[in-house]
């Protein structure tokens, strides 16, 4: 079963980086303390920004559900070792597939 998990957290790393750079977009006109307070993660951490990002109309709503329900899972399977249901498991390398196809489709 630890191939599920370690499945889950390599798919959750893509999702996370794709969450965090839709992020640092919308901190591109600041600077200073006000963006560095915005880009430490001891203040801004992931629930904050996915909560952030919606009310930003950056993500959807069902994306932002998507999002939130798989964070739980992901810290079931980080903080508690729990091993992530199979069709989560599935679902996420289905969403991280097209999240690479559109990062690679967006590059010059």
């Amino acid at each position: 079963m630890g191939d599920l998990r370690e499945a889950f957290v390599n798919g959750w790393a893509v999702v996370e980086y794709h969450v965090t750079m839709l992020w640092e977009s919308l901190l591109e006109g600041l600077d200073g303390e006000r963006r560095r307070k915005l880009r430490d993660s001891n203040y801004m951490n992931m629930d904050r920004i996915i909560e952030a990002l919606n009310l930003f109309n950056k993500i959807d709503d069902e994306t932002y559900k998507w999002l939130m329900r798989l964070k739980k899972t992901r810290n079931k399977v980080i903080h508690k070792l729990k091993d992530p249901p199979k069709n989560e498991v599935e679902e996420l390398y289905e969403k991280t597939h097209e999240l690479i196809l559109h990062l690679i489709r967006q590059q010059p």
